[in-house]
């Protein structure tokens, strides 16, 4: 019994992070409406809750599959721009998956977290 409820939180595990981690060419998180226009704050909460807050959580705070507070981090922001796009750990790289804008939106919203 106990072994039956073990192997079906891996499968949820690994069904969440398969999905999370798509490589899909398709860019569907847009942060800006259309082109030219300014970035949206609220599609750039709504991309980091996406692609971050499964792990991370909303606020930063959570500490799933070993993600660290965002709100206690000390990183530069080049250093953060790195590990989005190239990953760490068993966080993915998002390089390739989201553009340069997206990947540079999501560092700003890291930054902008409450310390």
């Amino acid at each position: 019994m106990v072994l039956t409820g073990f192997f079906f939180s891996i499968l949820i595990m690994l069904s969440i992070s398969f999905c999370a981690c798509s490589s899909s060419t398709e860019n569907k998180n847009s942060i800006k409406k259309s082109v030219g226009e300014p970035i949206d704050p609220a599609l750039v909460k709504s991309l980091f809750n996406a692609k971050c807050g499964i792990c991370h959580g909303e606020d930063g705070k959570m500490n799933y599959a070993g993600a660290k507070d965002l709100t206690l981090s000390i990183l530069t922001k080049a250093e953060i721009l790195a590990q989005i796009k190239y990953g760490k750990g068993s966080m993915p790289p998002q390089n390739g998956v989201l553009d340069d804008e997206q990947i540079d939106a999501l560092a700003d919203y890291t930054l902008a977290l409450p310390k």
